[in-house]
């Protein structure tokens, strides 16, 4: 069961296992695009191409879909990246439903795991397999293994490489279970975070925090959804900075270099724009956001 690209691998490597793929589950079809043309998601696509079961429910709270889970017979259930599911879905399998974190659990439990383990400047993380139960991300542990978190990676990489590392450790968990392994663990009392879901008021940066705070931010959220800010009334995307520690007026002021970079102040030290969005255009660099925007030293973000 999934749905972005993330959970592709997984299923990749289960499909390549001496274990059986006996349907996917995924959402439904939906409009994409500027010409709102009808696509699947990622995991549909990909069970499609393999020519697997797929199913695809509006809704879980049905007859017709628990009917469709119980009828296949699956001997246990592989959730990464999909919807909470309710209690009469998540026990239907004899050996019951496992998820995919990525993050040592208890620590960040929550929709956006990666986003924040960037965002607070963490050089490790990690992924945890458990076992489904009622309270979101709070289940028995199965396996972990650790994730480093390289100091350029933003969360597309660091995404990416956790859905490769992350499909192996489900297919030796599926193993393990599958052998007759019972041993899991319950989830510490301490050390449990958040990791919500980013809203609006998350993407917009705060020139008082320092350089590299902001980098976190920004790198935290590129690709998507992407870190914003104003200049005037424009607003701009910011995709990618690099750290100076130059410092020459207040957070959020502006800094032509040479014609083709452009610094801002921070609360501490400044950054260095690489990769900037404005706001009904495309995504384009720097240097060539200068050459087709009149920007002065003494301007300032918002």
């Amino acid at each position: 069961m999934g749905n972005p690209d993330f959970a592709v691998p997984s299923l990749d490597v289960l499909n390549n296992s001496r274990h059986d793929v006996v349907a996917v589950v995924s959402s439904p079809d939906r409009p994409k695009g500027r010409g709102r043309i009808i696509s699947g998601l990622p995991v549909a696509n990909k069970a499609s191409k393999l020519g697997l079961k797929l199913i695809q429910p509006y809704s879980m709270n049905n007859a017709q879909f628990f009917n469709e889970l119980s009828e296949i017979n699956a001997d246990i259930f592989v959730v990464i990246a999909f919807k909470i599911l309710p209690q009469y879905v998540f026990q239907i399998p004899k050996f019951g439903s496992i998820n995919l974190h990525p993050s040592f659990l208890p620590k960040y439990r929550g929709a956006a795991p990666i986003q924040h383990a960037i965002m607070n400047g963490e050089n490790s993380t990690g992924i945890t397999t458990f076992y489904i139960s009622n309270k979101v991300d709070a289940g028995d542990i199965l396996l972990t293994t650790p994730l480093l978190i390289f100091p350029d990676d933003d969360s597309g990489d660091l995404s990416m490489r956790a859905s490769f590392i992350g499909a192996d450790l489900i297919l030796k968990t599926i193993n393990l279970i599958s052998s007759g392994f019972q041993s899991s663990k319950s989830q510490e009392k301490y050390g449990e975070s958040k990791a919500p879901k980013i809203n609006s008021t998350d993407r917009k940066i705060d020139w008082t925090r320092t350089n590299v705070e902001i980098k976190n931010k920004i790198r935290a959220l590129s690709p998507f959804p992407g870190a914003y800010t104003k200049l005037g009334k424009q607003r701009l995307g910011i995709y990618k900075v690099s750290l100076s520690f130059e410092e020459y007026g207040f957070p959020g002021n502006l800094k032509v270099v040479k014609k083709s970079s452009l610094m801002v102040q921070c609360g501490s030290g400044s950054v260095i724009i690489e990769e900037i969005h404005p706001e009904g255009k495309k995504r384009m660099t720097g240097s060539q956001f200068l050459n087709g925007t009149n920007v002065y030293n003494g301007d300032y973000f918002e």
